[in-house]
């Protein structure tokens, strides 16, 4: 069997290759919202799957191959890759021959575990999801093992991010009628606000899920979020990485107003994010000030 996939672009980190550490879906949550299925395998049983030197060489032929064209090596999984227990042996091995940084994916919930949080200081990149604030929707959206909990989840978090010394990008997923309240919102800012990271990186359901009738946030929404995480002094990812390209027309113009109310935009973003008929369309606009600056033109609101 083969353990990377990918190369795969990434908003998070560019182009990934991925290496899967555990098996199909040996997970400690059963995310309403996971993209892979829904977990038959919950646990939080840790184990080693499989034969640590059978991954390596497995990367090690990939690798070789397409190095000059990826951007960061990906340990994660079709389930919760800290399950793996010789996770951090795989990423001491990779190191004698990947010069990309290596990063993991994980849901964060082991991180109540030192040894855990001792294996994890290996990688250079550290994305940990964390979705709620508070146990009741802990258990409405991720859905955990029975042997996991909250708090003590949260404070392993903590504890490991004010340690922790490569990149850590905080993984929060929104979703409709779920997560996404305000007063759940500013419980979440409060926890986020505890933590040493580096950039909140927000996201929603943008993909069909393991369980029915999950709604994702739109891409203004979305902006709302980062514009109160903003406004509360967290670090939000660049906007622009908000925005679909599949954006409908009758809502550009409420999205362009809201990023210039962030920052003034260029008429490179302009074009990137919207399309080039946006673009003729504010500049015939009399509701937007323009003004030069390095020789581009950028657009504000009056």
């Amino acid at each position: 069997m083969s353990f990377v996939f990918g190369p795969v672009p990434s908003r998070r980190l560019g182009v990934s290759l991925g290496v899967d550490i555990v098996p199909r879906k040996y997970c400690t949550l059963d995310c309403i919202y996971c993209e892979v299925c829904k977990t038959d395998k919950l646990t939080v049983s840790r184990q080693d799957f499989y034969d640590t030197n059978e991954i390596i060489e497995d990367v090690k032929k990939i690798y070789s191959k397409i190095k000059e064209n990826i951007d960061v090596v990906t340990i994660t999984g079709s389930g919760e890759p800290t399950l793996n227990k010789s996770f951090d042996v795989i990423v001491k091995k990779l190191k004698t021959f990947v010069y990309h940084p290596i990063a993991l994916l994980t849901n964060s919930t082991l991180f109540y575990d030192n040894k855990v949080r001792q294996q994890a200081m290996v990688f250079d990149i550290i994305v940990p999801s964390l979705d709620a604030a508070d146990t009741k929707t802990f258990q409405m959206i991720n859905k955990p093992a029975k042997e996991i909990n909250f708090h003590n989840m949260i404070n392993g978090l903590v504890d490991f991010s004010k340690s922790y010394r490569g990149k850590l990008f905080v993984e929060v997923l929104l979703i409709k009628g779920v997560n996404d309240s305000l007063s759940h919102l500013t419980k979440l800012a409060d926890i986020i606000s505890s933590l040493k990271y580096d950039v909140i990186q927000l996201n929603t359901a943008f993909r069909p899920t393991a369980y029915k009738n999950v709604q994702r946030l739109s891409d203004a929404e979305l902006l709302d979020v980062a514009f109160f995480f903003q406004k509360r002094g967290l670090k939000v990812e660049p906007v622009k990485n908000f925005i679909s390209k599949n954006i409908q027309d009758n809502d550009k113009e409420e999205l362009f107003e809201k990023m210039l109310h962030m920052r003034p935009l260029s008429e490179t973003d302009i074009v990137e994010l919207f399309g080039e008929s946006f673009l003729k369309k504010v500049k015939d606009d009399n509701k937007f000030q323009f003004f030069t600056y390095q020789q581009e033109t950028f657009f504000k609101k009056f």
